[in-house]
């Protein structure tokens, strides 16, 4: 028969030895003063997020903008119209293509620019010496020397600075074809390009494009669409650096009245379309413009922006 187990004896052959160790005065004072640095720490003033955050009304108070179309359809002249509305004068213009008499009467100051360098050094001018900022309450700070910054046109500039590649590469390589880009100074060429329209898009400033136009072909689907005249993928880009990318073109529509014959007059109209209401790029990312304006101005399309705010995305 098996004997009884003494539990007790059990219990107290497994109970764990617990040692009981007394805290030193040294240790004492350390948590002491640990506690101590760590209220001093809460005493302190809250440090400020290192960013100074900008409400969408703010940042939409400067737009930035392309036109483009055919030779003779009013772009410059439409970059003239600027003159004529307060948030957007006085005006700028780099001139790229010596074709400014539509705006001789207009007050714009033209500058003439050949090359990608002298861009840059008027665009670091702009940022250190115009002073064109925006105010605690989202409005431009009046006194500024320029509220807009036209480039006229980009398609002609573009031009301008693949030429300073091809002189640069043939002194570098006498062998290179002074008038044949290569591969290489493709590539260079864009990168300019969009480094020029990146870094006068940043100014703090209205800035509006010109560009010629063309078509282009979709090489799989064999669909035609005009887009702005940049080789390469530049079209597609340089138009979504921008708020809106317009394209414009002169047409005809019947006036009210009647000519000799008694049938409706033609007259011709300036057209710029914000939509794609045909096989034409177009765009309005502030979601405030009409799909087209007829004989437009600066007033009518950068005034509506400014004024709503846009919707930026």
């Amino acid at each position: 028969m098996q004997q009884g187990i003494d539990t007790k004896k059990v219990e107290e052959r497994q109970a764990p030895s617990v040692a009981v160790v007394e805290p030193t005065p040294e240790a004492i004072e350390r948590t002491s003063e640990i506690a101590d640095a760590a209220l001093k720490e809460l005493e302190k003033p809250a440090v400020g997020p290192p960013f100074t955050p900008q409400s969408p009304a703010q940042i939409t108070k400067w737009v930035k903008g392309l036109f483009y179309g055919d030779p003779g359809v009013g772009k410059t002249f439409l970059l003239g119209t600027a003159m004529k509305f307060a948030p957007t004068r006085p005006v700028l213009l780099l001139d790229s293509e010596a074709g400014t008499m539509s705006i001789r009467d207009t007050g714009v100051d033209v500058v003439a620019v050949r090359s990608y360098e002298e861009v840059g050094q008027i665009a670091k001018w702009l940022k250190e010496n115009n002073f064109a900022r925006v105010g605690a309450d989202g409005k431009i700070v009046p006194g500024q020397r320029y509220q807009t910054l036209c480039i006229d046109s980009l398609s002609e500039l573009q031009r301008h600075v693949m030429r300073g590649i091809l002189t640069a590469a043939v002194r570098k390589d006498p062998e290179h074809d002074p008038d044949i880009a290569e591969q290489r100074d493709w590539l260079k060429n864009a990168e300019r390009v969009r480094k020029l329209v990146r870094g006068v898009r940043d100014l703090d400033i209205h800035v509006l494009f010109t560009c010629l136009a063309r078509e282009r072909q979709d090489e799989r689907t064999g669909a035609v669409t005009i887009k702005p005249h940049l080789p390469g993928q530049l079209a597609d880009e340089v138009s979504g650096f921008l708020d809106f990318a317009g394209y414009m073109r002169i047409g005809t529509v019947e006036d009210e009245d009647n000519d000799a014959e008694g049938k409706r007059k033609k007259v011709l109209i300036r057209r710029v379309y914000f939509q794609p209401a045909g096989h034409f790029l177009a765009k309005d990312r502030s979601g405030v413009l009409p799909v087209y304006l007829d004989n437009p101005t600066i007033e009518a399309i950068v005034g509506p922006i400014v004024n709503e705010g846009g919707n930026k995305q």
